[in-house]
C-alpha cells in the first residue's frame, strides 16, 4: 500500500529544513531545476520574486554570472537611450535647468551630438547618455563626456543600470581616469543615484557662448519641447 503523497510531504516536513541544509550546493541547485521543471510560468515568478526565497541582489547577481543576456532582461534594459530622458527631466529640471537633447557641438557639428545639454543662466551641463553599455562603450562615453568639459561647466555620464552593474570595474576605472566628470545611475523614470558629482570646470569662453547661441536657436526651432535641467 503507498501513502499518498500529501501524506508522506506532512511527515517529513518538520526536519526539511534540517535536511536541505545537509545538502551540498550542486545538490541543492540540481534539486531546486528538478522542483522548479514542473511549475508553470507565473509559479516561477512568484518563486524568484518572493524575497523570502531569493533576494533581489541574489537575483541580480545570478544574472551577471549567466549572461548579459539574461540580466538585460532581469533589469529591463531598453534599446535606446531615449528611455532615460524622462529620467534626465525630472532630476535636471527640479535643479532649474533648461535642456535641450542631441545638441551640436560649437566647433565641429559633424561629430556626434551631445546627448543632452543643460542651460541656467549661462552655465552649460552635459550628459552622454548610455544604456545597453559593455566594456569599450563604457570608455568611450567617459571620452565624450570629458570632451564636453571644453564648452560646459559640468559634464555627466549617465548609465543605465544595465550598464552599471555589468561593466562594474571599467565604470571604476574611467571615474580614476576621468575625476571631474560626473556619473549618474537612471532608469526609465529617474535618476537612481549620484555616484559623483561632476566637478565645475573652465571652458573655452567663446565655445560655451556658441553653444548658448545653438541652444537658444534650438529653443526657437522647438518651442519648449525641447528643454529639461541638470545637476
Amino acid at each position: 500500500m503507498r501513502l499518498p503523497l500529501e501524506e508522506i510531504v506532512d511527515a517529513v516536513t518538520v526536519k526539511l529544513d534540517e535536511r536541505l541544509s545537509n545538502l551540498t550546493k550542486d545538490q541543492l541547485l540540481e534539486l531546486v531545476v528538478a522542483a522548479s521543471g514542473g511549475k508553470n510560468g507565473d509559479r516561477l515568478v512568484s518563486l524568484l520574486s518572493d524575497y523570502v526565497h531569493f533576494s533581489a541582489v541574489e537575483i541580480v547577481e545570478a544574472s551577471v554570472a549567466l549572461g548579459g543576456g539574461l540580466l538585460q532582461v532581469v533589469l529591463g534594459e531598453p534599446e535606446e537611450t531615449t528611455y532615460l530622458r524622462k529620467a534626465m527631466v525630472e532630476w535636471f529640471e527640479s535643479q532649474g535647468y533648461s535642456v535641450f537633447f542631441d545638441v551640436r557641438r560649437p566647433r565641429d557639428g559633424r561629430r556626434k551630438p551631445v546627448d543632452a545639454v543643460g542651460l541656467l543662466t549661462g552655465e552649460v551641463v552635459s550628459a552622454v547618455l548610455v544604456c545597453r553599455a559593455e566594456e569599450r562603450e563604457i570608455g568611450e562615453a567617459f571620452l565624450r563626456a570629458a570632451e564636453h568639459e571644453g564648452f560646459c561647466h559640468y559634464s555627466y555620464v549617465a548609465l543605465s543600470p544595465y550598464s552599471y552593474v555589468a561593466n562594474l570595474d571599467r565604470v571604476g576605472i574611467d571615474m580614476e581616469k576621468h575625476p571631474d566628470v560626473g556619473v549618474l545611475v537612471a532608469d526609465g523614470e529617474k535618476v537612481i543615484c549620484r555616484l559623483r558629482a561632476a566637478s565645475r570646470v573652465d571652458p573655452d569662453r567663446e565655445d560655451v557662448e556658441r553653444l548658448v547661441s545653438i541652444l537658444e536657436e534650438k529653443k526657437k526651432g522647438e518651442g519648449l519641447s525641447g528643454s529639461l535641467p541638470l545637476l
